[in-house]
Formats: C-alpha cells, sequence, structure tokens
C-alpha cells in the first residue's frame, strides 16, 4: 500500500459524487504504489464505503466506463491465487495519470515497475482523464411545490360542492376569515357546570400483573408419582441427600426435580415407603446385584451415595484394602459409554464389577474364618 494512490482518489480523481470517492479509495487503499492490484469484494466496499452492494457495483461499472478503472492486464498476485476459485474477485487497475506524479517519483516508480515485471508508466499508457460529467439532477427540480392545504381532488366519498359561506382556499399569509371570530358564550357550557375549579378525576391505575408462583418441590414430586405429603417430603429430603453424584451441590432442588425421570421418582418413592431394599435386590441375597442397583444413579458413570445411615457407617468401619475392594473393586463403575456401544460396553463393565464383588466376598470369609 502507497500514500499517492490514496491522495490521488481523495483529491484529485474525476468523481462524481462522494459514494464513488469513498468506493475508489476503498479499493486503491489495497492495491500497490502504481495503483495496480486492486481487488476487493463486493461484500468488503459496501462495508467500507458504507454504500449498498448495487451502489457499489453501479458505481464501480460507471467508473470503468469512464476510465478510471480498468480488469488488470499484468499477472494477478500471489494472494489473489490463494483465494479459493468462488471467492476471487476481479483484479483492478486503478487509471492515475503519469502527470499526477512529478518527474522523480515517477521515475521511482517505474523502477519498482520494472523489479515486478510491468512496463513502465508513461503519459501514453497513462494519459489524463476527463473530468467528471455533472451530477445528475432530480427531475422535480424547479418545479413548484404544492401548497399545503385542501386540495382541488375530493377524495373518496367527499363530493366537491361546498357552502357559499364555507371555508376558501387562501394563500399563505394573513386572511379574513368568513365567519366572525366565536365570542364567549352567555352560559356556562356543559363542561363547567360543576365545580370548575376541581382537577379531574386520576385515571384508575391499572393493576400489576400476579405473579405466578413457582412449586415448592414436594408439590413436583406430588404432582408425578402417587405420594402423600409425607412421602413427598421424604423424597425430596432422599433426594438432597443423594447430591449431583458429583462434588457439585443441588443449586435448585426444584430444577432438578422437575428434570427427573419420571421412573427416577418412581424408584425414590419405592426407596421411602420400603428403604430396607433400596437397590431392588437385598444385599444379603445378592451383593453384586445390591451394589449395582445404587450406582446406576441419574447421572451414568456416577455411583449414587448410600440409602441409609446404618450402610454409611458400615461403610465407614471397613478397612481401606476392603473398601476399596468392596465399592471399586477390579474395574470403574458401571458408566456412561459411547454411542453404538451401550449394551457391550454396560455388560462388560458389570460383569468385571461382579467379578470384583465376588474376590472381595471371599476375601471377607477367608478373613472371618483366619484362613
Amino acid at each position: 500500500m502507497s500514500v499517492y494512490p490514496i491522495i490521488w482518489a481523495i483529491e484529485h480523481a474525476p468523481v462524481i459524487d462522494a459514494e464513488e470517492r469513498a468506493i475508489l479509495a476503498a479499493l486503491v487503499t489495497k492495491g500497490d504504489f502504481d495503483g495496480c492490484n486492486c481487488y476487493r469484494s463486493f461484500a468488503s466496499l459496501t462495508r467500507v464505503a458504507c454504500v449498498d452492494r448495487r451502489t457499489a457495483m453501479r458505481k464501480v461499472k460507471a467508473m470503468t466506463d469512464r476510465g478510471l478503472l480498468r480488469d488488470q492486464l499484468d499477472p494477478k498476485p500471489e494472494s489473489w491465487h490463494r483465494l479459493p476459485a468462488d471467492k476471487r474477485p476481479v483484479v483492478r487497475e486503478a487509471m492515475i495519470p503519469a502527470s499526477f506524479w512529478s518527474a522523480t517519483q515517477l521515475g521511482e516508480i517505474n523502477e519498482a515497475r520494472e523489479a515486478r515485471g510491468r512496463a513502465p508508466i508513461t503519459p501514453f499508457t497513462r494519459p489524463e482523464l476527463r473530468e467528471a460529467p455533472p451530477k445528475k439532477t432530480r427531475k422535480d427540480k424547479g418545479t413548484k411545490k404544492s401548497e399545503r392545504g385542501d386540495t382541488e381532488t375530493p377524495g373518496d366519498g367527499v363530493t366537491s360542492s361546498h357552502p357559499a359561506e364555507g371555508l376558501q382556499d387562501t394563500s399563505r399569509g394573513d386572511s379574513e376569515s368568513p365567519n366572525p371570530p366565536m365570542g364567549p358564550s352567555d352560559g356556562p357550557s356543559s363542561s363547567s357546570v360543576g365545580a370548575p375549579d376541581e382537577p379531574p378525576a386520576p385515571a384508575a391505575e391499572r393493576p400489576a400483573p400476579k405473579k405466578t408462583k413457582k412449586p415448592s418441590p414436594e408439590q413436583i414430586v406430588m404432582e408425578r408419582p402417587d405420594a402423600t405429603d409425607d412421602e413427598a417430603k421424604a423424597v425430596v429430603d432422599y433426594i438432597e441427600q443423594q447430591g449431583t453424584g458429583t462434588p457439585e451441590p443441588i443449586r435448585s432442588l426444584t430444577r432438578w426435580i422437575e428434570g427427573r425421570d419420571d421412573r427416577d421418582l418412581a424408584r425414590d418413592l419405592a426407596h421411602v415407603r420400603a428403604p430396607e431394599s433400596p437397590a431392588g435386590s437385598l444385599y444379603e441375597r445378592d451383593p453384586g446385584a445390591y451394589w449395582k442397583g445404587v450406582n446406576k444413579g441419574y447421572r451414568g458413570g456416577t455411583r449414587a451415595p448410600l440409602p441409609s445411615r446404618e450402610e454409611y457407617d458400615a461403610l465407614a468401619a471397613l478397612p481401606q484394602d476392603r473398601l476399596a475392594a468392596v465399592v471399586m473393586g477390579d474395574a470403574p463403575p458401571p458408566g456412561r459409554a459411547p454411542q453404538g456401544s451401550v449394551g457391550r460396553r454396560q455388560r462388560e463393565s458389570d460383569d468385571l464389577f461382579d467379578r470384583a464383588m465376588e474376590r472381595a466376598l471371599q476375601r471377607e470369609a477367608a478373613m472371618e474364618t483366619g484362613d
């Protein structure tokens, strides 16, 4: 980019209006020192020159027809070739006259053009440009505007006849009305009867819209499963004890319960009604099924907390090695598998978990017998 083409576009180019000047300046800003390699998309021209797309296209065509611009004959720049084929705009050359530069400046420019393989600029290749044609005037310029007031053409449903003593169309200025001015009335008007000095009654204020009260977590539980008031409170307490399955706490119980699945709420209600079998299977009957039922919580891949205080205490009393074997086993807990392999991955995780539980029970039995 060179400052000479910009100075020429802003101060010396024979443009018709400000829109052509803005578009021409936007083009040469991205061009070379001699006016070559001026290419910009019409989207960029509309943004920089603050005109619409049709105006930019029309003005570029007009300046091309008058000789200010032309399609470049020299090879295109490398930056233009790097653009996608469907995104390459037309490369134009700003026809800055040779007389615009001084002899010294023109010599330096021709040396730089020769280094780039371009022909030198001469008065023959860059002649003088013609003056811009006068800007087109409006078609209604010089015509007298219609005076304001009643028009002679009546509208729909209005007759053109006026009473003899009616209003007359007069020119602007002081005029005499054919109707005498109205004087003060002899009697009081209907609006002044009563208390004329009293202020008007204030308009009735519109009542503020009533705010809808959000339902409580207990009400949401009672709307979905068939639960009593006490059972709904117990379900909410149980859900709050379970938490999110992550270190993050439940921020809003109402939203959490609203997003909870109906089957999960039904299981929560079943646990409240029968807390001795929270996982659908007793621990003594099938420990593996019990732990798998507990660990299939609201979120896949996380372990729900134990449902009763007794089991919390029993788990806390275990040594660390047995605790890891019982809770984690030799495999991670059943988690959320990628799409397309849910069944196989879940079964493999469940099988590993079952085998880890069996080994933990065998070690526990061996420690009790002393073997």
